[in-house]
């Protein structure tokens, strides 16, 4: 049903009415999905390409965006990152991090923006992780990559992400793991 649950009068007797879509949801896997910091919603990210925003109390879908490239992971800030809560970072198979904003100010007509696009990988993004400091977003790729991004203050009430620079592996990076010591951080990859 290409992400929905259709409705499809089968009738042989008389001309069957045209199909009709009673639901939408992704049309494979669910990649992830996280609750929201600061609202009663929780966003999911498809390998469809599609993000839905739901609302847990009403029960609703209240958005549904759908991006040209399929999803692999996504990040939905903390209020330790953005003073909103509505930022958000999202990494696709075509080796694009996509800088997002909820724009919430309506509730009947919630809207995702892309800040940003950023093409630091040449193979799919696989996942994406905050240090536990909130200071520093790692990005991994299929092209057995890493780029490490500085997340700085805001600027325009947005937050701002810095590159740092990037590493090359002999393996894909799937699973980062954070190890908080008293010199510094350091993380484990998996």
């Amino acid at each position: 049903g290409n992400g929905g649950i259709w409705f499809c009068d089968l009738n042989t007797y008389d001309v069957p009415k045209m199909p009709k879509k009673l639901y939408n949801c992704h049309g494979g896997k669910v990649i992830a999905a996280q609750a929201s910091p600061v609202s009663t919603h929780l966003m999911t990210m498809g390998e469809d390409g599609k993000m839905f925003l739901f609302n847990y109390i009403t029960n609703t879908l209240v958005l549904e965006k759908k991006f040209i490239s399929p999803g692999s992971d996504f990040i939905w800030f903390s209020t330790k990152v953005s003073s909103t809560g509505l930022d958000l970072v999202a990494g696709f198979k075509d080796g694009i991090l996509r800088q997002l904003v909820l724009d919430m100010r309506n509730e009947k007509q919630i809207e995702l923006h892309l800040v940003r696009a950023i093409k630091a990988h040449i193979g799919p993004i696989t996942k994406l992780a905050i240090n536990p400091r909130h200071t520093c977003l790692v990005v991994s790729s299929a092209d057995k990559s890493i780029f490490v991004y500085n997340i700085k203050d805001k600027e325009n009430n947005m937050v701002n992400l810095k590159p740092m620079g990037f590493v090359v592996l002999d393996a894909v990076v799937n699973c980062f793991n954070w190890k908080n010591d008293e010199v510094g951080e350091e993380w484990l990859l998996r």
